[in-house]
């Protein structure tokens, strides 16, 4: 993504080389640090200290998440029983590989919990949650699942032509009713915000 960013020189943008523990920036110098789609991979208190060191007095700290419900929790109420199995499918090629992902929830409980608020660093986590819904190929939904780290991260043959064959035995399964005109799928999802103002 780095790369991806820096390939395109934005006017009045500067990519710096840096980690959530280790912010290459002055203290007090940032009025907003914005994360989206990464702070459950990085929801420590360290993180947070360094967070909280860069940002200036009432600062804010901005997370957004878009999360489809095939990547939600297995608890989640998703509209349809196909989108259900293809969470089946999304959790169970994720497997156990100890990675943190925002349907943990671990990203929630960092300040609450290490006591961050108490320390004074952060007041209490607000959070805004949106529905979204988008009509889509199943190719182009394939696509856009082929992008998730543990789909990714597949063996190239036969891991990845296993379970694309199961995506397909799950696409084959769509009831005529909950495709358009088009034969495109309905995805849903949320768009979910949280923030917290620097003490």
């Amino acid at each position: 993504m780095r790369r991806c960013l820096e390939s395109k020189s934005l006017p009045n943008v500067t990519v710096l080389d840096g980690m959530a523990e280790s912010i290459p920036l002055p203290d007090a110098s940032v009025e907003v640090v914005f994360v989206a789609q990464a702070f459950h991979w990085f929801a420590t208190v360290p993180a947070l200290r360094e967070i909280a060191r860069v940002l200036k007095p009432a600062g804010w700290l901005a997370l957004v998440w878009n999360v489809e419900d095939y990547s939600q929790t297995c608890g989640y109420a998703v509209g349809t029983g196909w989108e259900a199995r293809l969470r089946e499918l999304n959790w169970r090629v994720a497997g156990e590989d100890g990675v943190v992902r925002y349907k943990d929830y671990l990203w929630q409980r960092v300040s609450e919990e290490e006591g961050e608020v108490k320390r004074g660093l952060f007041g209490g986590l607000q959070e805004w949650k949106e529905e979204w819904r988008v009509w889509i190929g199943a190719e182009e939904l394939w696509s856009r699942i082929e992008t998730l780290s543990h789909f990714a991260n597949l063996e190239p043959e036969e891991g990845v032509k296993a379970v694309k064959g199961e995506f397909d035995e799950i696409m084959k399964g769509v009831r005529g009713q909950e495709r358009d005109g088009e034969g495109r799928v309905e995805v849903s999802g949320i768009v979910h915000a949280a923030w917290a103002r620097k003490l």
